[in-house]
C-alpha cells in the first residue's frame, strides 16, 4: 500500500506539474537552448520527463533500500531533478546557468544520504499492518511525499508575470490570440514584456481602440516595440511581431495615449476615424481631453461618454483617502482610459497633464 500510493503520488504530481504548470516556460527553455531548432511538447515532455524521474527512483531505491517507514526518500533524488529542471532563469536567452544549484544541488544530495542512513538506523520496521492505511509508516511516508512536493512547488520558477509571458507567447505563436488575451485577465500583476504582447495580440485582433486599457499596463510607448532588455520575447522572434501587424495608425494613436499625450491624439485621431467609427478608448480619451484643455483644437461629446464622465468624478469625489479613492475607481472604472490617465501613466509623462 505504502509504495504503490507513493508511487501513484509521485507520478500524479509530477505529470500535472509539468503539463499544467510548467510547460510554457519548458518550451520557452528548449526552444532558446537549442536556437529554435526544436519544439517542446506538452503532453509528450511531461510523460517523458515524469517516466525519466520515476526511473531515477527504482535505481535509487534499489541501492538505498530504505525501510519502510522511509521509503519516500527514495523520491527525492528525482523531486530535485524536478526542482533543478522547472527553476528557469528569465535571463536564460542571455546564457544558461544553474545558479545556486550549482553547489546547492550536491550539498542536498549528501544531506539526503545522511538522512536516509539515519533513517534505516533510527526508525524500527513496522511490518504490522503494512498494506493499511491506518499504519504509522503509511503516513509518515505520506507526508515526507507531501514535503517534497512542496519543496519542489517552492524552488521552481514560480513568477507570475515570467508565467504570462510564455503562455501568452505559445499561444501568439499558434495563431490562438482570444486565448493569449485571456491569460492573467483577473491580476493587475505585469511588465513591459507582457504588455508589449497584449498590445501586439489585440492589434492581430484589430481591437485595440476597444479594449487596450481594460489589462493593466506600464512602460509607455516605450512598450509597444521589443527593445531586448526590458521589452522582448524569448519564444517568438522581433521580426514576426513586425511582419504581421495590422495597424500602424492604431500603434501611433495608442502610442500617444499610453503616454499621455491626448493633444496629439485629439489633433490626429480625426483623419483615420469618423465619430460613428471611433472605438470606445478613442472616444474616451476625446471626452477627457475637451473636458481639460481650455482651448481644445477639437470639441468631442458623445451622450454615454459623457455620462460616465460625470459618473467618474462624481465617485470620485466621494473619496478623501488617496488609496481608497483608487480602489473604488478601479473596482468601476479600471478598464477606462480615464482610470489609466489618472493612476497608471508614467511618470515621465506627467508633462502632459494640466
Amino acid at each position: 500500500m505504502t509504495r504503490n500510493v507513493a508511487a501513484a503520488a509521485f507520478l500524479a504530481f509530477s505529470f500535472i506539474y509539468l503539463y499544467c504548470y510548467q510547460a510554457d516556460l519548458l518550451a520557452m527553455a528548449q526552444h532558446v537552448l537549442s536556437d529554435g531548432k526544436t519544439v517542446y511538447s506538452s503532453l509528450v515532455g511531461a510523460l517523458l520527463i515524469t517516466l525519466a524521474l520515476f526511473l531515477v527512483q527504482r535505481v535509487v531505491l534499489k541501492f538505498s533500500e530504505p525501510g519502510p517507514r522511509s521509503h519516500a526518500l527514495s523520491y527525492f533524488p528525482s523531486m530535485l531533478l524536478l526542482a533543478v529542471l522547472t527553476d528557469i532563469n528569465p535571463a536564460i536567452d542571455s546564457g544558461y546557468s544553474l545558479g545556486a544549484w550549482s553547489w546547492a544541488l550536491p550539498l542536498l544530495i549528501v544531506v539526503w544520504l545522511v538522512v536516509v542512513w539515519l533513517a534505516k538506523g533510527l526508525l524500527p520496521d513496522e511490518h504490522d499492518n503494512m498494506g493499511s492505511l491506518f499504519s504509522r509508516a503509511f503516513w509518515i511516508n505520506m507526508l515526507t511525499m507531501a514535503m517534497m512536493m512542496l519543496f519542489v512547488g517552492l524552488s521552481a520558477n514560480g513568477d507570475e508575470v515570467f508565467h504570462y509571458r510564455m503562455r501568452m507567447e505559445r499561444c501568439i505563436s499558434e495563431g490562438r490570440y482570444v486565448d493569449a488575451l485571456s491569460v492573467g485577465t483577473k491580476s493587475l500583476a505585469t511588465d513591459s514584456s507582457l504588455t508589449m504582447l497584449r498590445i501586439y495580440a489585440l492589434a492581430a485582433k484589430g481591437q485595440m481602440g476597444e479594449h487596450l486599457f481594460e489589462y493593466p499596463l506600464v512602460g509607455g510607448s516605450a512598450a509597444i516595440k521589443p527593445n531586448g532588455k526590458s521589452v522582448k520575447m524569448m519564444l517568438l522572434e522581433d521580426k514576426k511581431l513586425r511582419n504581421v501587424r495590422r495597424s500602424r495608425v492604431d500603434y501611433r494613436l495608442c502610442a500617444y495615449l499610453l503616454d499621455g499625450n491626448i493633444d496629439a491624439f485629439a489633433r490626429e485621431v480625426g483623419r483615420w476615424y469618423a465619430d460613428s467609427t471611433m472605438p470606445k478608448h478613442y472616444r474616451e480619451a476625446l471626452v477627457l481631453y475637451t473636458h481639460l484643455r481650455a482651448n481644445p483644437v477639437r470639441i468631442y461629446h458623445d451622450s454615454v461618454s459623457d455620462a460616465d464622465w460625470r459618473d467618474y468624478h462624481t465617485l470620485e469625489s466621494q473619496y478623501s483617502d488617496a488609496a481608497a479613492r483608487q480602489n473604488a475607481l478601479r473596482d468601476v472604472y479600471g478598464k477606462t482610459y480615464w482610470y489609466y490617465y489618472d493612476y497608471c501613466l508614467p511618470k515621465t509623462s506627467s508633462q502632459n497633464k494640466p
